[in-house]
């Protein structure tokens, strides 16, 4: 729960009470003092319209700013489905522990249009999910895999979600799940069924597969969201002479703090939902940052930040523009901050945010939905802040869940603009990598760091301490409403929340914002520079300038063929 902005409604001595309050930063582990309490914000924003109690359930409507200008608060937007945690319990009017059934998580849209899910063009679905052949052997760690070929039928995957169908303690030791494309690599028949990944060894740990394939497909970790492609772009899968994308390696990080043994892990996955009606564009992913996980130890008891640099060098490579729609950051449990900017090689002055997380939390990993567009040339610099404070030994980056990461997964279209550029980052505070896989270096590159050390202040929406506005007085004063004395109001342009929880007294929402907000301000507006539409034909001859080799694109713009 860390960064939350909560919103909590009680009734205690036939009185009804709405509290505003935040949890600000704690290291982890997060058991250990200092603790990451739920604190009253300094200034209650929220108001009390009514609220009605039964014998069974407390119904009320509270209303807020959609940006309130609190650094306390979390800014709300149009059409951003947010993810969220919800309890209630029996205690008066303080935070206290719920219980462990009284509680639950969701991903909530709180206005603006609704993006139909699965998308409306969806015509198809496939389920990938692991057979019996992998129990949990005492580890903390496990990274288990397993091959699919999904035939030959050429069609698009338009979305993305998490598929559980197992034991409830094996859901929970899922931490993430990455899909590569394996066609035509010899190591995708060592996982016919579920083993470690690498090692094939039962009792091994396994480690993870990123930069061993043709690149990653799609990606989902612990509270994280679907991923929804937009309107005009799908992963196309299948075989169409000679194109041909059909082999697929299922990686799961199995994270298993308490050595949990012979946990069986089957029947957890992905579900793909897939579309015949094929969208103009191809999409795929450059994934940065330090994905070979070389970046120097970190030190015990500090507050330390690490760079990673895709150098203007390696995106001039970039056929043309290429359209970030998604992004998902990745560290595990140090991590406090992590953010990617670019560098705009038309004006070095321009930093664009690609993504920002104020507070990180490992247990809510989201991806992101972003409205952002990388040119030839830019520079991407992924940063990511850890914090050791309560750590007896220094961290090293890795695969393991007790190591750290710092790794940023951009999801974007055309494959065609990214012309292999498919991972680009970290090698040594001398080199990067810059190709279609991890192996493929600059030698000479010399990485020119941007310095940023943590999120700039004009990047915020708030920081989660003190009031930021300085005409408001830091007082807290919890709004109230007498039982008897409701009466219904128009709401106007306010922001409106309905809550019902059955036996209950107290309920809190927790709306994780957590600091992932882009630019974007919907799924829906995917913003690009006007062109007209793209038509896609099957064709039986192909364009030797076209890399799209199951279909051809055309297409009239003022600005480049995709």
């Amino acid at each position: 729960m860390i960064g939350s902005d909560i919103v909590s409604v009680s009734y205690v001595k036939k009185q009804f009470y709405v509290d505003d309050r935040y949890v600000p930063w704690a290291a982890y582990p997060l058991l250990t003092s200092p603790t990451p309490y739920p604190q009253a914000d300094n200034h209650n924003d929220w108001t009390l319209i009514c609220a009605d109690i039964t014998n069974s359930s407390i119904t009320a409507i509270v209303t807020r700013a959609l940006d309130t200008g609190d650094a306390q608060d979390r800014v709300i937007e149009a059409g951003v489905s947010l993810p969220v945690v919800y309890a209630f319990g029996s205690t008066t009017n303080k935070v206290a522990y719920h219980g462990g059934i009284n509680r639950g998580t969701d991903s909530i849209q709180f206005y603006g249009d609704v993006t139909p899910y699965p998308p409306a063009d969806a015509d198809g679905s496939v389920i990938l999910q692991y057979d019996s052949g992998f129990s949990t052997n005492g580890l903390i760690t496990n990274y288990v895999c397993k091959s699919f070929d999904l035939g030959p039928e050429l069609r698009q995957i338009v979305a993305v979600e998490v598929f559980y169908n197992g034991s409830t303690i094996a859901n929970s030791l899922n931490h993430h799940i990455l899909l590569h494309d394996f066609t035509n690599l010899t190591d995708y028949n060592l996982y016919s069924s579920t083993v470690p990944c690498i090692s094939i060894d039962p009792t091994s740990e396994g480690g993870s597969l990123l930069g061993s394939g043709n690149g990653l497909v799609a990606a989902w970790a612990l509270g994280g969201t679907p991923l929804v492609l937009p309107s005009e772009a799908g992963i196309f899968i299948g075989q169409y002479q000679t194109f041909k994308k059909r082999y697929f390696v299922m990686e799961m990080h199995i994270n298993n703090p308490s050595g949990l043994k012979n946990i069986n892990m089957e029947k957890i996955g992905l579900k793909l939902y897939t579309t015949t009606n094929y969208r103009p564009n191809d999409a795929t992913t450059i994934t940065v940052g330090d994905h070979t996980t070389n970046f120097p130890d970190i030190p015990i008891g500090s507050l330390v930040s690490r760079e990673s640099t895709c150098p203007g060098i390696c995106t001039q490579s970039l056929l043309g523009p290429v359209y970030i729609y998604a992004s998902f950051l990745h560290m595990h449990s140090v991590g406090r901050q992590m953010y990617s900017l670019i560098h705009r090689a038309s004006d070095s002055s321009e930093v664009a945010i690609i993504e920002k997380r104020q507070f990180w939390n490992n247990g809510f990993q989201v991806m992101t939905p972003v409205n952002e567009v990388l040119y030839p040339g830019d520079q991407i610099s992924t940063h990511c802040v850890y914090d050791t404070s309560k750590q007896s030994i220094p961290v090293a980056f890795g695969s393991s869940s007790y190591n750290e990461m710092c790794i940023n997964f951009l999801f974007v279209y055309s494959t065609t603009n990214v012309n292999g550029v498919y991972f680009c980052g970290y090698i040594t505070s001398d080199y990067t990598s810059c190709g279609p896989n991890p192996d493929y270096i600059f030698e000479y590159d010399n990485p020119t760091p941007d310095g940023i050390d943590s999120i700039p202040l004009e990047y915020q929406f708030g920081i989660g301490g003190p009031s930021m506005n300085p005409t408001r007085a830091p007082t807290y004063s919890p709004t109230k409403v007498v039982v008897n004395e409701l009466k219904y109001s128009s709401y106007g342009n306010a922001f409106k929340i309905s809550v019902a929880i059955c036996g209950a007294f107290l309920f809190a929402v927790i709306i994780f914002l957590l600091y992932n907000y882009s630019k974007t301000t919907s799924r829906q507006l995917y913003k690009q520079p006007q062109i007209e539409p793209i038509e896609v034909h099957k064709v039986e001859s192909l364009d030797s300038k076209n890399n799209h080799d199951d279909f051809e694109l055309v297409q009239q713009s003022q600005d480049d063929k995709n």
